[in-house]
């Protein structure tokens, strides 16, 4: 599986490695796999809080933040945060989470952590029409006796009317 949205995000990469290069920790890589897809983030400082990663995941996925749910996702002991259903908290920060492996990448260390996205995309939520204010009015024809063979349906067919 391949990382999407690689140039889309190649601005915000060169924004974020400039705010890691200015901060004492080492930079952490956020992997999300949603369906099918694997969503790589850039190399984000160790103050990022969640919220801001459920942001740049809403960019890729079109799942809003508050229908984000990151399992897999712990913090760490005596940080304060507790993990409930969804995931961290938002004002979570990084340097909260319990970290699953480190790796080496360009001399420097650099913390990853893998998680699932879970969550519905905007466009896929299902409305319910009664709740819709701008619906067209309906004509309700139900109630009308037209059954093959009735008087009505005999009068249409030999009018030959659609």
């Amino acid at each position: 599986m391949t990382d999407t949205n690689t140039a889309a995000a190649a601005p915000a990469a060169a924004s974020a490695s400039a705010s890691v290069a200015k901060t004492n920790g080492p930079a952490i890589v956020m992997i999300a796999k949603f369906g099918k897809e694997r969503h790589e983030l850039p190399p984000l400082p160790p103050s990022t809080a969640i919220l801001a990663v459920k942001e740049m995941l809403t960019e890729r996925t079109g799942v809003l933040p508050k229908r984000q749910k990151l399992i897999g996702l712990a913090i760490k002991p005596g940080s304060g945060s507790k993990v409930g259903a969804g995931g961290p908290p938002d004002v979570t920060t990084l340097q909260d989470l319990k970290p699953k492996g480190k790796q080496q990448k360009d001399n420097a260390a650099v913390i990853t952590h893998q998680f699932i996205l879970m969550g519905t995309p905007e466009e896929n939520i299902f409305v319910d029409p009664s709740e819709k204010d701008d619906l067209p009015e309906v004509i309700d024809d139900f109630d009308l006796d037209f059954n093959a063979g009735s008087d009505e349906w005999l009068a249409h067919v030999a009018n030959e009317e659609n």
